[in-house]
């Protein structure tokens, strides 16, 4: 190790005592020196240098001899310029005050370069944080500029700095300065050893990539019937869709698995299986199969066909995000009450209209699906749907005549149109929550379980309580169009949705490679390096032996340690390859 020539107090001190020359000398020596080892490193980590050369090894073992002779040179020069400085300092007064700072921003200064040499990645990251940095460093580089109190503070400084390396995460070297550090820890042969390993675990992640698609395209292919082109092209297609859609290929995959079981062909599947995946993606906590299962339910129970089912994602987010209830709750308690709903004479925006309403109250998606479900037959009096819910039927009325005029009596709303057709449940709940409020707690008792049954007449109440919100739904569900489309843009801009593209881009590579002959070839290389290594152990292990003692003994007799013992000015790692310490 090369020592720094003095602070800038000592230099400015041997300026007045004659020696600033000789100190320069020294410096000039020390960066020609620096710029050599640097110049020897980057040799070393030279992926296209032919280390299997022994000329390679010769050749860098006779730049690290020039470079011990010239340590030697500079070590007693600087030994000789020392003590004319001590000596001569002596007749330099410096009263105790001053050296107590000048010692206190040697510290300093130290401690800055440290700091930065152990976090050079924050140091990438935080331009605000270099700036300080470089800020305090330069004052500390001028001493006499600087009073207690500006000392002082530049330590303090030095903290905040730490606390916020710490608090940001952003501490550490970057990965060229580990990979530098493990080449001097471990030495070159280590290196190679472990990126072999490194390469294995990477080929063995791209296998397992490929695998999951593969798997997903083997259980798309069991469910559909298209030609060898067909899912070529439908591989391509989603290997692009994914990446768009922040997911991985193997979940798009199997998403279009889920319709195409259902009989929809490759390319309806296809375009519901992607649109799962979006509301998948927009909503909170929810599987791409729920996703599939959520919209399938409401596409069969409104007759809504593939090329619009858009509008069900874009209502349930839109809904979702404007309303007291989740997308993802909005689809649970459909797939209960949709159909019955249906066949009660609703439409898909009433039955969300309806779900809405009672759920700002209730919170329970799910119980809100059972309980409009229920509703739905018993204000049609069906009795055989209701029996199959489990549901008692005994306070039923039996007749329709009977029911519609039990609920007119109740609440002067008649249920019907005419005499042979019902009014929808939307409506029929619309007109009653007009009339609620004023009437009587019995026949508001009796209303609410003629409609919803023992089981409903919480969920019921709820939804005439707070109609408006229905109302308002009704209103301004015509806007939703395209509304999930604009929250998934949003959803790939964080964190998950890249890691979802890194997935998918991630699986796209690792096929097409293992489709190819680049894994092949890059094996083969690495099969020639570790075959080459194997030749080399042996010989190499004798060199290291011999010219190990030879190499200590020289360095030795120079005074210089290698790599044990007490730390002295100049020390070899004994991980250094065994060439570079002597030729054999």
């Amino acid at each position: 190790m090369i020592k720094k020539s003095g602070t800038k107090s000592q230099q400015s001190q041997s300026k007045n005592l004659g020696l600033s020359s000789e100190y320069l000398a020294i410096q000039s020596q020390a960066t020609s020196i620096q710029e050599q080892i640097e110049s020897i490193k980057q040799e070393l980590l030279n992926p296209d240098a032919d280390t299997n050369s022994i000329t390679f090894f010769k050749n860098i073992d006779e730049q690290i001899k020039e470079l011990y002779a010239d340590l030697e040179v500079i070590q007693n020069q600087y030994n000789n310029t020392t003590k004319k400085f001590d000596e001569l300092s002596n007749t330099y007064k410096v009263d105790a005050a001053t050296k107590r700072m000048e010692k206190k921003t040697s510290t300093l200064l130290g401690q800055y370069v440290s700091f930065k040499g152990a976090n050079s990645n924050a140091f990438k990251q935080n331009s605000d944080l270099a700036k300080q940095w470089d800020e305090w460093y330069n004052k500390l580089k001028n001493p006499e500029l600087l009073d207690a109190k500006e000392i002082d503070k530049a330590d303090a400084e030095l903290k905040k700095m730490r606390a916020t390396v710490k608090d940001l995460g952003i501490g550490g070297k970057t990965a060229g300065e580990l990979i530098s550090n493990m080449f001097k820890k471990y030495g070159g042969w280590a290196i190679v050893t472990r990126s072999m390993v490194y390469v294995k675990s990477v080929l063995r992640d791209i296998y397992q990539a490929t695998k999951d698609v593969d798997t997903s395209m083997v259980n798309l292919k069991k469910v559909s019937n298209e030609t060898a082109a067909s899912y070529d092209a439908f591989l391509t297609n989603a290997a692009k869709k994914s990446k768009e859609l922040g997911v991985s290929i193997s979940d798009l995959v199997d998403s279009t698995s889920e319709f195409s079981r259902l009989g929809y062909n490759l390319k309806d599947a296809t375009k519901l299986g992607e649109l799962a995946t979006m509301y998948s993606n927009v909503a909170e906590d929810l599987s791409v199969t729920d996703a599939a299962s959520s919209i399938i339910s409401t596409m069969k129970a409104y007759d809504i066909a593939a090329d619009d089912a858009q509008e069900i994602v874009d209502k349930f987010n839109y809904v979702g995000n404007n309303f007291a209830i989740s997308s993802t709750g909005l689809g649970d308690s459909l797939q209960r009450s949709a159909s019955a709903l249906v066949a009660a004479g609703n439409s898909l925006d009433e039955t969300i209209a309806l779900t809405t309403a009672g759920n700002a109250i209730v919170q329970d998606p799910e119980k809100m699906g059972t309980v409009l479900k229920t509703a739905s037959a018993r204000l049609r009096g069906a009795t055989a749907e209701l029996e199959e819910m489990g549901e008692e039927t005994d306070d039923v009325a039996n007749g329709t005549a009977k029911l519609r005029q039990e609920i007119l009596a109740l609440s002067g709303v008649d249920i019907m149109k005419n005499d042979n057709t019902f009014k929808g449940t939307y409506q029929i709940l619309d007109e009653i929550s007009k009339v609620y409020g004023s009437l009587s707690d019995v026949n508001q008792a009796a209303l609410l379980e003629q409609i919803g049954g023992k089981n409903g007449i919480n969920v019921i109440a709820a939804v005439l309580s707070n109609f408006d919100e229905a109302r308002e739904v009704m209103s301004t569900i015509g806007g939703s169009r395209g509304s999930a489309s604009e929250e998934m843009e949003k959803s790939l801009d964080s964190i998950t949705g890249k890691l979802g593209k890194l997935s998918a881009i991630f699986q796209d590579i690792s096929t097409k490679a293992l489709e190819s002959d680049t894994v092949k070839s890059f094996l083969d290389i690495l099969i020639g390096i570790g075959n080459a290594i194997s030749k080399l152990i042996p010989s190499l292990n004798t060199v290291l032996k011999i010219g190990g003692a030879i190499g200590a003994g020289a360095l030795g007799a120079k005074g210089i340690n290698i790599g044990a013992g007490e730390p002295i000015k100049h020390r070899v790692p004994l991980s250094m390859p065994a060439s570079i310490m002597v030729i054999p």
